[in-house]
């Protein structure tokens, strides 16, 4: 960038022009100190050179040169060099925030460095981001980087003969063949400040070694990603959008889930159990769900084994900061180390993801898997609208699969006394399985046992637990159809809910017809018993069962069961009396006037006499 600037505009400039321009004024200002002192020298050379001193210069023998005047400029050149070592060593302490003695020696170092032109990177990390100046990331020479405390770097060294042992072979970057001076080398007699291939720099202040890159930063605070317009295919085919959403961290301990052996002894038995916590030390076992397959032979392996497999966080490669601080986040080198080499290509491209991208990418694949196993009418089931799958069922089950792709942790459930060591070791362990019939059920919390936690070593397909990732949840929001396809469905439902309307009105109308019609038949049934009673008796005159008929009538027309019988049904009733009663009197009149009329007349004193 100087190269295209003005020379008065250059900062290289005006350092030549400092440092050169305080020299040459130094030198004229002493200069009755340094010219005898100068010519001294030159006739001690002559002396040595040729035996004699020059001809121009004072008298020929040893005697004449001014040894005092010398000796003096040396003597304060010394008593400057260290005067200033030791005011650079005390102002190394205020530079930088320092702590330790062997931190206040490496800053004092960078800065004897950078007066000979070999200072190297001064970075800051903050918040998981790189601040430098332009060049500084690509710069090798010993350096420092100033780390926040909710961030981590990755260093790697790039230069050979900065290692411990050379590597073989050609070698074709330019920076690898470049030799680190003789202050910078490090040798097989000092193992303590031997550094690996990469390092793992934490919170506070690191210095850079000869060769020593940024490889990558990471931010240590949880975090979480959403992407917008995600679309997946249902099992029926109907395309759905929503926004996916996880969060994640690098800091965050791994979940524990309970595990156990349910209904049997193998490794197809192995469930993760569903534990509420109630009040007064009671919890209840709500319910199971299955385990990924590779994660349940490690299990029943650890079981089997004795808990022999168990072993702690395997070591890595990296060496962490001997000046990390202590921060609010968790800081694991092996996780750390993990996510910033664990990074993925684009397709065919060169270009590479970064860890923070992984548990996104992860998370819309599952979902659009997970969701090609339903129906559309099942996510909403229109059936039992109190039920809504997609949020309680469906949901939780994705952010279940989401988080086991990460790093977890487990714990073995048993209820107490079934082999539990006293030490919390599942040793001796005889794998008696838990009884369904118990799920439900609220227990005493002592009532469980559990082992020791221990954290999942499987990553089979599972790239977040590679890289260290703790998946802190995950979810999607709600499902919404294309605009078309939501029309149709909205006509299909209603369809289906007419006809379930229609078919309930039938089915009402017809279960009303049946009420009407077995009434109706009761009622008949009723007045005919009662008709029929009363005209079997012969005890009453015509004036007395009509009484009797018109009562029956006016009990049948006020029963409560009969209101519902139309007037039609009435009239229809007092016909058939008048069919059945006045027929049978129309005939008894009839053969009483034709016997009234074969009688022989009367005489005629005899006839009735009208009164």
């Amino acid at each position: 960038m100087d190269d295209f600037e003005p020379i008065p505009k250059r900062p290289s400039f005006w350092r030549f022009v400092i440092v050169w321009g305080l020299f040459l004024f130094f030198l004229i200002l002493f200069r009755k100190d340094w010219l005898p002192a100068w010519h001294g020298w030159r006739d001690l050379l002559f002396v040595l050179l040729n035996g004699a001193p020059a001809q121009s210069v004072g008298p020929s023998s040893l005697e004449s040169i001014d040894w005092y005047a010398m000796l003096r400029i040396p003597v304060n050149i010394l008593i400057f060099c260290g005067v200033y070592l030791i005011s650079l060593f005390v102002v190394a302490q205020f530079v930088l925030p320092v702590h330790t003695w062997q931190e206040r020696l490496m800053a004092w170092k960078r800065l004897r460095s950078y007066l000979v032109g070999w200072h190297g990177p001064a970075v800051f990390v903050r918040e998981g981001k790189l601040i430098s100046r332009a060049a500084e990331e690509d710069n090798v020479y010993p350096g420092v980087a100033l780390v926040d405390l909710r961030s981590a770097i990755v260093l790697e060294q790039t230069n050979v003969w900065a290692l411990e042992s050379e590597t073989d072979g050609e070698i074709d970057d330019p920076v690898s063949k470049r030799r680190p001076p003789f202050s910078f080398r490090r040798g097989p007699a000092s193992p303590d400040d031997q550094y690996g291939l990469t390092r793992v720099c934490g919170p506070g202040i690191n210095f850079t070694q000869w060769g020593e890159k940024i490889r990558n930063v990471v931010d240590l605070r949880p975090q979480i990603r959403l992407e917008s317009g995600v679309k997946a295919f249902t099992k029926d085919g109907i395309e759905i959008e929503t926004r996916v959403f996880a969060g994640f961290s690098l800091s965050s301990p791994p979940d524990v889930i309970p595990v156990a052996y349910v209904g049997g002894s193998s490794v197809d038995d192995i469930y993760g159990l569903v534990i509420d916590e109630k009040p007064s030390g009671v919890v209840s076992i709500s319910g199971k769900f299955s385990l990924d397959p590779e994660d349940a032979r490690e299990i029943h392996r650890l079981v089997v084994s004795g808990g022999t497999e168990a072993r702690p966080n395997a070591t890595t490669a990296a060496r962490s900061a001997r000046s990390a601080r202590k921060g609010p986040f968790a800081f694991d080198e092996h996780r750390i180390f993990s996510a910033a080499y664990g990074q993925a290509h684009w397709g065919s491209s060169n270009e590479k993801t970064q860890w923070h991208e992984l548990p996104l990418l992860v998370a819309v694949e599952i979902f659009r898997n997970h969701l090609e196993q339903y129906t559309y009418d099942y996510l909403y089931m229109l059936e039992a609208p109190e039920r809504l799958p997609w949020l309680n069922e469906i949901k939780p089950e994705f952010m279940r699969k989401v988080k086991h792709q990460g790093l977890l942790s487990f714990k073995l459930m048993r209820f107490a006394g079934s082999g539990l060591g006293a030490a919390g070791s599942p040793t001796g362990w005889d794998m008696t399985p838990l009884d369904e019939k118990h799920f439900g059920q609220s227990i005493p919390a002592a009532s469980l046992e559990s082992s020791p936690a221990y954290e999942f070593r499987n990553t089979h397909l599972k790239p977040l637990r590679e890289r260290g990732i703790a998946i802190m949840f995950a979810g999607f929001a709600e499902l919404k159809p294309q605009h078309a396809i939501r029309v149709k469905m909205a006509e299909r439902w209603k369809a289906k809910l007419d006809l379930e309307i229609k078919t309930t009105l039938a089915r009402n109308e017809r279960e009303a017809m049946q009420l009407i019609n077995n009434a109706r038949t009761q009622v008949q049934r009723d007045a005919t018993y009662s008709l029929s009673n009363l005209l079997k008796r012969e005890t009453h005159s015509k004036e007395a069962l009509a009484l009797l008929l018109f009562q029956a009538l006016q009990a049948a027309a006020t029963d409560e069961k009969n209101k519902d019988l139309p007037p039609r049904e009435i009239l229809g009733m007092m016909q058939n009396l008048h069919r059945w009663l006045l027929v049978e009197w129309e005939e008894s009149d009839a053969k009483r006037k034709a016997g009234r009329d074969a009688r022989p007349p009367l005489p005629p004193g005899d006839q009735p006499r009208n009164t």
